[in-house]
């Protein structure tokens, strides 16, 4: 129990106490004025209302003097836990920027870069320019790439800076990848997720998105919807055809052509009144320039259950083969 508990119990029972001798008091002279012991005249002695009321209003002054105090201690106790606070978060910064720094001190590697380019629909494939720029080097440095149990081993284009042409599976996962930098018989390996991608289709190809405005509500079992909506993609150079199909419950209402407002990343206006059941779904399509289609189906608005579609990601070659999916 705190010292404040303490200290309003110790009120409590003094208050009580002053209240049962005041009451006894009074009671001893009214005994004696009924026995003629006394006359009753005025008197200083209170009667036990008073004295209760008297109590009471000097316990609730204390009771009021002793909360104030409190929340007096206690808001320094809040002032102090922010600043306690504000410490803890700035030492935490403190400890993530010295680790950041530690880290790069540790690091060979300077910079990495990627490209992908001239995706092969026939072959799947696609072909691939690293560069590495390292802090250290020597004319002993070697770097080597290692990712999905391959290995490719890099050629120094200028002073400190190593590259590879290399040819890579667009639709085989790459996992592990890491460079492997070996000099004076020392070897050290750096990781390179943040800039080798899980499928190497995703640097090449053009990937739809969308950026939807579009309310709903819902009159009479029918979804009625409204706004606008943008579809983007990388590497639009590839795109030869875009096109966008309103569904609803698992059945097409009406397709669009909209590959320049896509390339331009234009705003398209929905269009009002479509017949929709439970759900709004939209099919984009993209042929490309490099033999291959990227088919896109997501919901819009509405419930996934009403519609019967499921949403996904699908890129096929021209005859309709599915060469990756997504669910």
């Amino acid at each position: 129990m705190t010292i404040i508990g303490y200290a309003l119990i110790i009120i409590l029972v003094v208050g009580i106490t002053v209240t049962v001798i005041g009451f006894l008091v009074y009671n001893r002279r009214i005994n004696k004025i009924a026995k003629g012991e006394l006359r009753d005249r005025h008197s200083p002695i209170p009667t036990p209302e008073a004295t209760v009321n008297g109590v009471y209003k000097v316990v609730l002054m204390v009771v009021v003097v002793i909360a104030l105090l409190s929340i007096s201690a206690l808001h320094g106790k809040v002032i102090d836990l922010q600043h306690s606070i504000s410490n803890l978060q700035f030492a935490e910064h403190e400890l993530y920027r010295l680790r950041d720094l530690v880290e790069q001190s540790d690091k060979r590697v300077l910079s990495v870069s990627l490209e992908v380019s001239d995706p092969d629909s026939a072959a799947r494939t696609g072909k691939i320019h690293m560069t590495v720029t390292l802090e250290e080097y020597s004319e002993d440095t070697a770097v080597t790439l290692r990712f999905s149990g391959q290995s490719i081993r890099f050629e120094e284009i200028s002073p400190g800076v190593y590259g590879a042409y290399f040819t890579g599976d667009l639709f085989a996962p790459c996992t592990e990848p890491t460079l492997s930098i070996s000099d004076d018989g020392k070897t050290i390996l750096e990781p390179v997720y943040d800039v080798f991608p899980e499928w190497i289709f995703q640097e090449c190809l053009p990937l739809p998105g969308m950026t939807p405005q579009i309310s709903s509500r819902s009159m009479l079992g029918r979804l009625k919807c409204e706004g606008a909506y943008t579809v983007w993609a990388d590497h639009p150079n590839d795109i030869e055809s875009v096109s966008l199909t309103y569904m609803t419950g698992g059945r097409d209402i009406k397709t669009l052509d909209i590959t320049e407002k896509t390339v331009g990343e234009e705003e398209i206006t929905l269009e009002k009144g479509l017949p929709l059941e439970g759900d709004l779904t939209f099919r984009i399509e993209i042929l490309t320039k490099s033999g291959f289609k990227i088919v896109d189906q997501r919901l819009v608005c509405g419930n996934s259950d009403d519609s019967g579609v499921e949403g996904f990601i699908q890129i096929q070659d021209l005859n309709g083969n599915i060469l990756w999916d997504q669910r």
